[in-house]
């Protein structure tokens, strides 16, 4: 499982993987339902059909990221092979 933050221009601005997934603090998923959660598992994050959360990705890069300039994008690719896209852009 990854998730990667990329520019409009399709660089990757961050980068997650399984291991640092599986170690996020329940402090970093705000869950919608009290039933069909996301949370930290094995290989990432797991969640049950029709979970819906807000998620806080910590950064990983040593250099900060000044801003997301134009569009971005989320992409998460799940351990099946299934992969999401969400636009991202700053506030």
């Amino acid at each position: 499982m990854t998730v990667a933050l990329k520019s409009h221009d399709g660089s990757v601005l961050e980068l997650w993987y399984g291991t640092a997934l599986s170690r996020l603090p329940a402090s970093a998923i705000s869950n919608e339902f009290a039933y069909n959660r996301f949370a930290p598992g094995l290989f990432g994050l797991r969640a049950r059909m029709g979970a819906m959360a807000t998620i806080t990705l910590p950064a990983t890069s040593r250099v900060p990221i000044i801003g997301i300039h134009g569009a971005a994008k989320l992409k998460l690719h799940t351990v099946n092979g299934n992969t999401f896209d969400v636009a991202v852009s700053a506030e």
